[in-house]
């Protein structure tokens, strides 16, 4: 940075920023999630998997184009502007957005909600590298792992909030006989939820810009070809960003099924089917929560085929399980549980084994790479309800695809079987405390 930044008073500018990113997540899982139920509705129909696996794949496929079509030119201008002023600007966009969104609910226009859902992504994608670029520039380095945990977990409170909230809205505002006041009434609360942004955002703190003279790339992707080279040359790392990807990837297939799976296969509400995947949340929270108390204070690569194994064997009982409500959501906790065991090492050895001059462009290309995935899930979704495929079926392929890449990442370095089994001995037939470690 040009200038000295006074880190001392971070927490004066801290928690407006929390409440800020927190809104930001929350309504665009609000607004996401009922534009799919919206849309399921509107086709006039009963939900099959043919309608409501190809909206919910749609949903899916232009959310993430954003995130990996501009990555380089939003990444250069959080770092050429003051992180700030982005964040202001990308929420008083929020707000106009928002608003086009309520013509696009009142309208019932399939491409004008299409376009509304890849601006609020746009949006999303242009404030995603000052929310993570920022700590670092305005919080001390002593607070900068309880930061992060914090602006983590209220992310993924706001993603179930968001999530869990949109059914039951959905629901409400179409009233038992269609007589509801009309899921239109959902814009009014974004953009009121945008204003709400827009006056945190004055009152976050306020880092100099990083690389005032950085120029804007007309090519989003030039200079990436450095950090490739970084996961090609180093093996732990390359399989660390795969696993990542394909976590996410498998994420979103699960999201995009629990469409189907719900209205056609359970032959659920909104509401359940909203409940179900605020399941799926609180089990990735508490996998995350578990994998970073047993890890006992290091990286541990033994949790990844643990973590593999138990999402597998839950999704392998989704694909057979089409008997109630409790059950599924049942299975839908522990497929995310082991989600989180198998996501936080990965992550973890993303960040501690890249080199620390790269590490912020690392982490930009590991983002792109994991909304790549995502995309490819959604594409693989839709192609698969095209030709028939039912929800069940592919909970079945999640399951044979998991354990391939289990399989995959311990032939490819073994070192992650032998970690397992090392870490199941230490914890069960043998007890070892280390004493000292920091010495």
């Amino acid at each position: 940075m040009s200038a000295a930044y006074d880190k001392s008073k971070f927490k004066k500018g801290f928690w407006p920023f929390v409440a800020l990113q927190f809104q930001g997540a929350f309504s665009d899982n609000v607004y996401r999630y009922t534009l799919v139920y919206l849309l399921v509705r509107a086709s006039g129909v009963e939900p099959t998997m043919e309608n409501t696996g190809t909206i919910s794949g749609i949903a899916g496929m232009v959310f993430a184009i954003p995130f990996f079509l501009f990555v380089g030119i939003f990444g250069a201008i959080s770092d050429r502007l003051p992180k700030k002023s982005v964040t202001f600007y990308s929420k008083s966009l929020e707000a106009v957005i928002m608003t086009l969104g309520g013509i696009a609910f009142y309208t019932v226009s399939p491409m004008l909600l299409w376009a509304t859902l890849f601006l609020m992504a746009a949006q999303s994608a242009i404030f995603t590298p000052c929310k993570y670029g920022i700590l670092p520039e305005a919080v001390p380095e002593e607070k900068l792992s309880w930061a992060n945990g914090i602006i983590q977990g209220t992310t993924m409170v706001a993603i179930l909030a968001g999530a869990g909230l949109s059914g039951p809205l959905c629901e409400w505002l179409y009233g038992a006989g269609g007589d509801g006041p009309g899921v239109q009434w959902v814009s009014p609360f974004l953009v009121a939820l945008a204003f709400v942004g827009i006056m945190l955002s004055r009152s976050m703190f306020n880092p100099p810009a990083a690389n005032p003279e950085l120029s804007i790339p007309l090519n989003p992707y030039s200079g990436l070809g450095k950090y490739a080279r970084v996961f090609w040359n180093d093996r732990w790392i390359g399989i660390a960003l795969l696993s990542y990807a394909f976590f996410w990837g498998m994420a979103m297939l699960i999201n995009m099924n629990l469409f189907p799976y719900g209205y056609v296969t359970l032959g659920l509400t909104e509401t359940s089917i909203s409940m179900m995947m605020a399941a799926v949340t609180i089990g990735i929270a508490s996998g995350a929560f578990a994998a970073g108390h047993i890890s006992r204070g290091k990286v541990e690569p033994g949790l990844v085929p643990i973590g593999a194994l138990g999402m597998a064997v839950c999704a392998l009982f989704l694909g057979f399980s089409n008997e109630s409500f409790l059950s599924a959501s049942l299975l839908l906790f522990g497929l995310g549980f082991f989600g989180g065991l198998f996501d936080v090492p990965v992550a973890a050895m993303l960040q501690q084994r890249s080199p620390a001059h790269m590490r912020g462009g690392i982490l930009v290309f590991t983002n792109m790479c994991s909304w790549l995935g995502i995309f490819t899930a959604a594409l693989l979704f839709l192609g698969a309800t095209s030709i028939g495929i039912d929800a069940q079926t592919i909970f079945l392929f999640a399951a044979a695809a998991i354990v391939a890449f289990g399989g995959y990442i311990m032939i490819a370095q073994p070192v992650f079987f032998l970690r397992t089994v090392l870490w199941l001995i230490s914890n069960t037939l043998y007890r070892i405390r280390v004493v000292g470690r920091q010495n």
